[in-house]
């Protein structure tokens, strides 16, 4: 008798704490969409989601060392800020790389319904991202830490050149789309599969304002 109200009790505190870690997921409904936008295009880029024999798992994945900052100092507190958890960090075996990592049947549900799904990775934009020049500007500012890089091309003197490209060539000409609703030009770029290219300097000075700390 002694032994099963013990067992009920441990069975209970166990039980209260598995709730609270439950429901102290903030609901994605109820987040700011600015910061959403951004942590959306973040996942598009160097994101990925894993749900298998019930585990489900957020990843963003970066450079060890040129990423770090980034990764900890700045998606972090992005995680926690939007579901209210905090984000383990770790490094992949015998690679340069690193990894935010936060466990969530909640999260992973919430961005299924935003159409980013486990598995090979869905490029697809959210909806709501496309109704808010603000929303695109964060979302934009998400892939652009994460997927574009700057070159210097010389020619008759060096200039910058913007890159990004993408798996997905329908995703890529949507980035290049959205772009463009911000006055921003980006033409195809012959140099990589699915790729475009920012060269205009007065382009390129907007970007960076806007979306880069370049």
């Amino acid at each position: 008798m002694q032994l099963a109200r013990r067992a009920r009790r441990v069975y209970k505190q166990n039980f209260i704490i598995i709730y609270m870690r439950i429901n102290k997921v903030k609901d994605i409904t109820h987040a700011n969409k600015e910061k959403l936008a951004e942590f959306l295009g973040i996942m598009l880029g160097d994101g990925n989601i894993y749900s298998k024999n019930g585990t489900h798992r957020i990843v963003v994945t970066g450079h060890c060392e040129e990423d770090y900052d980034y990764l900890v100092n700045y998606i972090k507190p992005l995680i926690k800020n939007l579901f209210g958890l905090e984000a383990s960090l770790w490094k992949h075996k015998n690679k340069n790389a690193i990894a935010l990592s936060v466990c969530s049947k909640r999260i992973v549900e919430n961005l299924n319904l935003l159409g980013l799904n486990a598995g090979p990775k869905t490029m697809r934009i959210p909806k709501f991202i496309k109704s808010n020049k603000i929303y695109i500007t964060n979302f934009i500012r998400g892939v652009a830490d994460t997927d574009f890089s700057m070159t210097f091309k010389k020619k008759h003197h060096a200039y910058p050149l913007i890159t990004g490209s993408f798996s997905n060539k329908e995703f890529t000409e949507e980035i290049r789309q959205l772009l463009g609703l911000l006055d921003i030009k980006a033409n195809l770029y012959s140099g990589c599969r699915n790729g475009f290219m920012i060269y205009h300097q007065s382009t390129i000075s907007k970007l960076k304002l806007f979306f880069l700390g370049w």
